[in-house]
């Protein structure tokens, strides 16, 4: 298959045969998206693990440009009926954020869920000064009191995301203060900066291990996904690239621990990923 560029954007919420699929990744097949079944919309539920995994493994088929296994569906049209208060937030962030930037709502709130409890939405920036400026527009947000922090927010995050991953100690260390986690309108909220500038490179070759490395300075570390220099023993310098809130906003000289799986792509750069571990320490 050949690459192409906009097929879809991290977050997007795509149908198909009665089921919102989750877009993941900057990289997609011709036509098609990788996306993970999320949501059935008849009635709207969430779907149960069981299901996810049975509707994932029906349509996952192998990608050579990443060498990865994944669900690959054709694309469709985005869902959106975000609820009254995502689309309070959402009319708020277009306010903000640089005009060239694209809000699009996202997650349980997105497509009409009862009782969705948390807001979630993602800002798609054509470049990496735009996604810069974004996010310095969150912090002032912050600072003027319209987008709120709570500690039950960042618990709540921790319980449905993390706690299988990091301690809640760890992980309120990493992330309080975050523009990207917080309240609005006495309701969670998670963003997410994707930068549409980042060009994906065909995966020459992968492998997994388990290894510690340090950030030395970050490329982006805000954005999705979020980018450092790191250095690992066994590689030397090499690029610590990540899709999870858990891995944003980590300063230098942090530590990471955990199974990295190590990309050697065609731009001749090393790439380690730290997505696929559920045990991370972070220091």
């Amino acid at each position: 298959m050949r690459f192409a560029r906009a097929e879809g954007i991290e977050g997007e919420i795509v149908v198909h045969d009665g089921v919102a699929w989750i877009v993941k990744g900057i990289a997609h097949p011709h036509g098609s998206v990788i996306a993970f079944p999320r949501y059935s919309l008849a009635p709207p539920r969430k779907l149960s693990t069981a299901e996810k995994l049975r509707l994932a493994s029906s349509l996952s088929r192998y990608w050579r440009f990443l060498d990865i296994w994944a669900p690959i569906l054709p694309r469709t049209a985005i869902v959106a009926k975000p609820s009254r208060d995502l689309e309070q937030l959402i009319q708020l962030l277009e306010l903000y954020v640089p005009n060239a930037c694209r809000v699009i709502p996202t997650g349980s709130a997105a497509i009409g869920l009862p009782n969705a409890n948390d807001l979630d939405a993602v800002v798609a920036c054509p470049s990496s000064e735009l996604c810069r400026l974004t996010y310095e527009a969150l912090r002032e947000m912050r600072c003027a009191g319209l987008l709120g922090e709570s500690l039950g927010t960042l618990y709540r995050e921790w319980l449905a995301r993390h706690r299988s991953t990091i301690s809640f100690e760890s992980y309120n260390a990493l992330k309080v203060g975050s523009p990207l986690i917080g309240k609005f309108a006495n309701t969670s909220y998670t963003l997410r900066i994707v930068n549409m500038e980042f060009k994906p490179h065909k995966v020459l070759s992968s492998m997994y291990k388990e290894m510690q490395v340090v950030i030395l300075r970050d490329v982006l570390s805000f954005t999705t996904p979020c980018r450092y220099i790191v250095y690992a023993p066994s590689l030397g310098k090499a690029i610590l690239e990540s899709y999870r809130l858990l891995f944003t906003e980590l300063t230098p000289g942090t530590t990471v621990r955990t199974l990295f799986r190590i990309e050697y792509r065609a731009d001749g750069v090393t790439y380690i990923i730290p997505d696929h571990s559920s045990n991370v320490e972070i220091r």
